[in-house]
């Protein structure tokens, strides 16, 4: 909720002071906060005491600091480098997928058995993650040039203008959405557990593609009511809700699908291996949306409208089919989580039956 809360002012402000001052404005202010950031940690550093691990007590070693910081700082120069060359840029992108799939196989087929059923199912919720995030990728590419376009900015409610957006600022919807729909979604789960109904992991992953699809078709259904290429805002506004949704049934349940299937030796690895898919698919996303790109001397809304409208109906179909696939896979992920935790059990009463032969012996 705190980050969510910090993204929906600063997505709404730095549109309205680039509107007002400029881009460079904008800029400085995001520094600003970040120093200000800094600043507030060093004089709350106090509070923090006692919480982390036991080497955040020892003291710090400057030699491995520098070396740390010097790393990092020349690393800047390496990925500044690899930016601005498209050819290195992608290629980097799908060496990092083959070698994280490389290493993923490694692990599965010399991993023990006890540990193989976690590592293929985790294998087949991070694809269908990367898969997700071609989706969420669309808020910063087509679906703000959508709303540049496309939409109205004027949100009105029963014939009244209650504010005019920026096209930027319809991101903000994202994690205001977020913040409305957690509670909802937290209550719901702990409900459903309580009455041992929850779904699996598994099924949430299907039904968060399913609301991701009627997001993405939500656009294109705005295309019908258009007015000169115009839509109204209030189909941003639902498509956002429901794409909101998807990503708290997709995205917010990446971390804990690692720590259920993962081995703790491996978790370091896994969750690293989570964002670089994370990575790979905002690369595809970008793929995708170029799908939609708007040549230069296109300027009439009417036509830019069929444009965007065809990617979303698209996207909205992609979605299907992987509700479809998520929904097909089902019943071996079923099986996969019931061996992983079968074997998590004998595990767990062969030691605990250690330590009672050890206390009895005592």
């Amino acid at each position: 909720m705190a980050v969510n809360v910090g993204s929906t002012v600063s997505v709404l402000l730095t549109p309205w002071i680039k509107d007002h001052w400029g881009w460079h404005a904008a800029f400085a202010v995001c520094c600003t906060g970040l120093i200000v950031g800094l600043i507030n940690y060093v004089f709350m550093v106090r509070t923090l005491k006692g919480i982390g691990s036991p080497l955040d007590e020892q003291p710090v070693r400057w030699g491995r600091l520098a070396m740390v910081l010097g790393v990092g700082f020349m690393a800047l120069f390496a990925v500044a480098f690899v930016v601005q060359h498209r050819g290195i840029a992608v290629a980097c992108v799908y060496i990092a997928g083959i070698v994280i799939l490389s290493i993923f196989g490694y692990m599965i087929a010399t991993g023990a058995k006890s540990e193989r059923s976690g590592l293929v199912a985790a294998l087949i919720l991070v694809a269908e993650t990367l898969l997700f995030f071609i989706f969420y990728q669309q808020m910063s590419t087509s679906l703000t040039l959508f709303a540049l376009r496309n939409v109205e900015w004027n949100q009105t409610l029963f014939g009244m203008t209650l504010f005019t957006w920026s096209p930027a600022q319809y991101q903000a919807l994202n994690p205001i959405w977020i913040m409305l729909l957690s509670p909802l979604l937290a209550w719901t789960y702990t409900h459903l557990g309580k009455s041992a109904r929850d779904l699996p992991i598994a099924a949430k992953f299907a039904v968060g593609f399913a609301v991701a699809a009627v997001g993405f078709f939500i656009y294109g259904l705005g295309a019908g009511s258009a007015v000169n290429g115009k839509i109204s805002s209030w189909y941003m506004i639902w498509g956002y809700g429901f794409y909101s949704l998807g990503e708290l049934l997709v995205s917010g349940l990446g971390l804990a699908m690692i720590a259920r299937y993962v081995p703790v030796r491996m978790g370091g690895f896994m969750m690293g291996a989570y964002f670089v898919a994370a990575g790979i698919s905002q690369y595809l996303g970008s793929v995708v949306a170029n799908y939609a790109s708007i040549p230069e001397n296109l300027t009439d809304p009417l036509e830019s409208l069929t444009i965007y409208t065809k990617l979303f109906n698209n996207l909205g179909f992609l979605a299907v089919g992987g509700t479809v696939l998520a929904i097909v896979l089902l019943p071996l992920m079923k099986r996969l989580s019931a061996t992983h935790s079968a074997r998590d059990d004998v595990a767990t009463s062969g030691a605990a039956g250690g330590l009672r032969a050890v206390t009895a012996e005592e």
